[in-house]
């Protein structure tokens, strides 16, 4: 029997969790989370068979899936290659960037053991495993930065995780921290931002706004997503979203030049090659 360690039951880890267990019901789950909430939700409805420390758990996994904060991770990575392991044991993560984590794993690699970095391209901005939702991960991007593993494990990780039909592709750190930056990281920067800059108006104003427009609770639902996580999130990968905050700064101040000169031709141009942009995004992988 297949034994998995989870270590942290978030939306994702409770997710994967459940994906698991619908592609392979025989796979014995067995977690650790500091929420015992958490783990009471993911007994009772039988996905996970034991709650454990993470000692116990690591030593006891063909699998270890570190699904925690990046930061959290990458200490985890340390005190996993102060551990005697199971010969044939694979970790792999969940984190949001993977410069920082590959970093954390070397003594762990150097020791032999098999590690492959992974992070699925799919969230909610709720949390914990009462909000599990595998169906939302289903037919998702699945990054994996291959590091030691094998071939042969990277085939049997991909079964494990059948069910959610992932779209997994290969590739590097450095590609994944810039990818993820553009696409996930500086969003959810700019949906708090763009939600405290509203909060702000309203606090300021003498007059009763009422239920707050469709536009900004589209745009800023992110928002509502763990602080807790991303911080450790924006920190792990300064650089990248630093930079992706420079070219969003440079398409603001675009728009802002034509508003202020009353362009109104340049104005529809650039939105109008913007809306196409967003429609065959979306469009290439349907």
């Amino acid at each position: 029997m297949t034994t998995v360690f989870i270590d942290g039951l978030g939306f994702i880890g409770a997710s994967l969790a459940e994906l698991m267990k619908e592609s392979q019901p025989d796979v014995k789950i067995i977690a650790h989370d500091p929420n015992p909430e958490n783990l009471q939700v993911m007994m009772q409805s039988g996905t996970v068979a034991a709650a454990v420390d993470f000692e116990e758990g690591a030593k006891e996994a063909d699998w270890i899936f570190l699904a925690s904060p990046v930061a959290v991770i990458c200490q985890r990575l340390e005190e996993l290659a102060k551990l005697s392991l199971k010969p044939s044991a694979v970790v792999t993560d969940v984190g949001s960037s993977k410069v920082q984590i590959e970093k954390s794993a070397q003594a762990l690699m150097e020791n032999g053991v098999a590690f492959l970095a992974g992070h699925p391209m799919a969230g909610s901005h709720l949390s914990g495993a009462a909000n599990a939702n595998p169906g939302r991960l289903v037919d998702h991007t699945y990054f994996l930065i291959q590091e030691n593993a094998s071939q042969k494990e990277v085939q049997a990780f991909e079964d494990l995780l059948s069910a959610a039909r992932f779209d997994f592709r290969m590739v590097d750190a450095k590609s994944h921290d810039h990818i993820v930056a553009s696409s996930s990281h500086l969003p959810h920067l700019l949906a708090f931002a763009l939600a405290e800059t509203v909060a702000k108006d309203q606090r300021e104003s003498d007059v009763d706004w009422g239920k707050p427009a469709a536009g900004f609770l589209d745009a800023s639902r992110i928002a509502k997503a763990d602080p807790t996580m991303w911080t450790s999130i924006f920190l792990s990968n300064p650089k990248q979203v630093l930079a992706e905050i420079t070219d969003f700064e440079e398409e603001v101040q675009k728009l802002k030049k034509f508003i202020e000169n009353g362009q109104e031709k340049e104005l529809f141009d650039q939105l109008s090659t913007t809306q196409a942009d967003r429609i065959r995004m979306e469009k290439e992988h349907e």
